[in-house]
């Protein structure tokens, strides 16, 4: 460091003033004395690195497919009718067949023409197939126990 300078403040306490270029210099050596250490991914981290760009590449997939049926159906162009909804919440899958059960309960919510097409979903309502009700059991539990499902 260059330039010191002592200086006595208003409560009459000396301090130290630098000047830029020691303050420069200061500056850049406590820059060289930080180190990097590289990013260390241990096997468990990188186990759910995958298993999150795993998960991320499912939504991007299932949104793909959501979009595919709202296409099919032609939902950007005139909006849907009741029989329109009914088979877009059906090709949507389980989860939106059950919304679409209880969406009929809603006559404050929803035109009477829009209930009584959705009560179809409550009494004829696709039957899922068993290889993917067996495969989604499998997946979620990692085994399969052959004599609990037919």
């Amino acid at each position: 460091m260059t330039k010191k300078e002592l200086q006595t403040s208003e409560t009459g306490q000396e301090t130290t003033v630098l000047s830029k270029e020691a303050m420069a210099a200061m500056l850049e050596n406590m820059k060289a004395d930080l180190t990097h250490t590289p990013l260390e991914i241990t096997p468990d981290l990188e186990k759910l690195l995958a298993e999150e760009l795993k998960e991320e590449k499912k939504n991007t997939k299932r949104s793909a497919q959501m979009l595919g049926v709202f296409a099919k159906h032609n939902f950007y162009a005139n909006g849907l009718t009741p029989e329109e909804l009914r088979t877009t919440l059906e090709d949507l899958g389980p989860t939106y067949d059950k919304i679409g059960q209880i969406m009929p309960s809603r006559v404050d919510l929803l035109p009477e023409s829009y209930c009584k097409e959705l009560e179809k979903l409550r009494q004829n309502v696709r039957p899922l197939d068993p290889a993917i009700a067996r495969a989604v059991i499998e997946a979620v539990t990692h085994h399969l126990h052959p004599e609990t499902i037919p």
